[in-house]
């Protein structure tokens, strides 16, 4: 459907009242997201947050984890 000046004066008359001249008003048409968009663009941001979460904490997480490894006995094994 192709959004024009003559569509919004029939689909919405009262939003068009007042508008003498056809350049007096721009009709604005949009169409809501989808379930399927909204989640794609959730996703990223969640992933996006989590990585930079991930880079500010790493380099205070690291040595918990090395002692964690020696504790449990885990060994690089050398190739």
């Amino acid at each position: 459907m192709n959004c024009t000046k003559l569509l919004c004066g029939i689909a919405e008359p009262d939003l068009c009242d007042g508008a003498a001249v056809d350049d007096d008003y721009v009709p604005l048409c949009f169409q809501r997201d989808s379930v399927q968009d909204k989640l794609i663009v959730v996703g990223f941001l969640v992933l996006v947050v989590g990585l930079l979460a991930w880079s500010a904490v790493r380099s205070s997480v690291k040595p918990i984890i090395e002692r964690v490894r020696n504790q449990y006995g885990y060994n690089v094994v050398a190739q």
